[in-house]
């Protein structure tokens, strides 16, 4: 699984941030980011040592619910959306061998926004949609497609960690 076939709908912008701007948030999220532990990575259905480690910035029944939004502000005023459905970070935890999740989409029934995921770092892990192709989790890369593509996230082998940023929304 690669890159190659992806659907013409996702995008890739490598190098997102500026470089200062990347240090600064990557590492915030592994020196000060308070983490929330969850027992599953899309539902209880997942494998049983399947977990993770979440940060809500942006709920879409309670808004702005981190006390430290600012730390990606300068990635939503990137992005500039009209609406914010949801931000949240996933922190997962190496694992013996890459393992993959469920293939899911972030909302159901919502066909007017998008999924943007964004990799603070680079590790075997990846995004990977129904048809088979990959997107490698590659530090600072941002991907984005229709939020009801099916995509599935993945544990990484080869760091102590995978991390990633979420954003749904709805376009300008």
């Amino acid at each position: 699984m690669s890159n190659i076939n992806l659907p013409p709908e996702v995008e890739i912008k490598d190098n997102f941030l500026p470089h200062d701007e990347w240090i600064y948030v990557s590492t915030w999220f592994i020196n000060h980011c308070q983490w929330l532990y969850r027992p599953f990575c899309v539902n209880k259905n997942d494998h049983s040592d399947d977990f993770q480690f979440v940060h809500v910035f942006w709920d879409p029944t309670k808004g702005t619910v981190s006390n430290s939004i600012s730390v990606i502000s300068i990635m939503m005023q990137m992005i500039d959306p009209r609406a914010w459905l949801r931000i949240k970070a996933n922190l997962r935890m190496k694992s013996d061998k890459v393992r993959i999740t469920q293939m899911h989409n972030d909302f159901d029934n919502l066909t007017e926004s998008t999924t943007s995921i964004y990799y603070l770092n680079t590790n075997n892990g990846g995004t990977y949609f129904e048809n088979g192709s990959r997107v490698q989790s590659k530090e600072n890369r941002l991907i984005t497609f229709p939020t009801n593509m099916k995509h599935a996230g993945s544990s990484s082998s080869d760091t102590k960690e995978r991390i990633v940023i979420n954003f749904n929304y709805i376009k300008k």
